[in-house]
């Protein structure tokens, strides 16, 4: 199989994304296990292909499936961005950033009930999942 996609006005992003694109889409459509196409300059060989999948990798259909998978990754940075936001200010200003083991007994004894004791258990293991 080859196919010549154009992709003279794409991003180099979306060249970067192009064989990664079209191993993906043959093998979530066709299930298509294409582990050696190679692409160069907007050329996809395969020498496992040798039916014509033309209809599935197009420089529209490609270009689309790019652009949703760039938009994923964007998307999950901006929450990782976020989350790391929330990690940083919990060990910041978490009472267990820099608590001695002295102290460990003395802030779980100052829990004089069940309410002050769950609430100690939630800021720790907050911590704790921060830290990791």
């Amino acid at each position: 199989m080859e196919l010549t996609i154009d992709v003279s006005a794409w991003t180099q992003t979306e060249r970067n994304y192009l064989q990664a694109a079209a191993y993906s889409m043959l093998w979530q459509q066709r299930g298509i296990d294409a582990h050696d196409i190679l692409e160069k300059d907007g050329v996809l060989s395969s020498l496992i292909v040798t039916q014509d999948v033309s209809a599935i990798l197009n420089g529209a259909t490609l270009k689309v499936f790019i652009a949703s998978e760039i938009e994923k990754a964007r998307l999950a940075t901006e929450i990782a961005k976020v989350e790391s936001g929330i990690r940083e200010t919990e060990i910041a200003t978490s009472q267990f950033k820099e608590i001695k083991l002295a102290d460990v007994d003395i802030a779980i004894d100052a829990a004089t009930n069940l309410t002050q004791l769950k609430v100690l258990l939630k800021k720790f293991v907050r911590y704790v999942i921060a830290v990791s």
